[in-house]
């Protein structure tokens, strides 16, 4: 983590996002929490956003989210600049860890919203070389993990139709929308939902890192 900025966990740290910026995350995405949509509508235009690092986190999860579902491309691609701001200053913290802090599922948490931003960066890269809209050569996600999937709220009824298929035809956006889907689920689900949710997350993943190398290879 070097050259990293050293923080705590609760510790809040800011990004200047321009009025047009903001007023395209809380005009594009209904999901966006109250508690963060509050702080964004709140903060004086000359200041700069002021949030946690799970803040920013969420908060990034939602616009890529989103930006994966916009059927306007130009839309898509201003949330996407977003995103990539937003890594930015995820990419320069780091949060110090307390030995002496012990919470449960806190380990859970963490790695549910590190899932969500690797998705959110591989459906960028996706973009970038062209395959984000292609179907994926292999889906390895079997009958019972998509009907799981189907039960989860975020998912949209064009994506639980897909997956209600007998032979999905899913793409590489829909994948990594599901993985993100997916990452939030995990941090309310009970636990032998989480345990399911996981097996799920992993399947996904491996799918979306097959697309990416041989995408690249192309």
């Amino acid at each position: 983590m070097a050259g990293k900025k050293r923080i705590q966990k609760y510790e809040k740290f800011g990004l200047q996002l321009a009025q047009a910026e903001r007023k395209l995350i809380l005009d594009s995405s209904a999901a966006v929490p109250k508690d963060l949509a509050q702080v964004i509508e709140s903060t004086p235009a000359q200041q700069p956003i002021m949030l946690t690092l799970d803040g920013w986190r969420e908060l990034v999860g939602h616009i890529a989210s989103e930006a994966n579902g916009a059927e306007d491309k130009k839309l898509q691609e201003k949330l996407d600049a977003i995103v990539l701001k937003v890594q930015g200053l995820l990419d320069s913290h780091a949060v110090d860890a307390d030995p002496t802090s012990l919470e449960i599922g806190q380990p859970l948490a963490g790695e549910s919203v590190q899932l969500a931003e690797w998705a959110a960066r591989m459906l960028i890269g996706a973009e970038q070389i062209g395959i984000k809209f292609r179907p994926v050569a292999r889906f390895p996600v079997p009958e019972a993990q998509r009907a799981s999937l189907t039960r989860l709220p975020i998912i949209s009824a064009s994506l639980k139709a897909k997956l209600a298929e007998r032979e999905p035809n899913v793409t590489v956006a829909d994948v990594g929308g599901l993985l993100i889907a997916v990452s939030e689920a995990l941090l309310d689900a009970p636990p032998l939902q989480q345990f399911a949710l996981i097996l799920i997350a992993k399947n996904l993943k491996e799918c979306l890192e097959a697309e990416m190398v041989d995408g690249e290879r192309e």
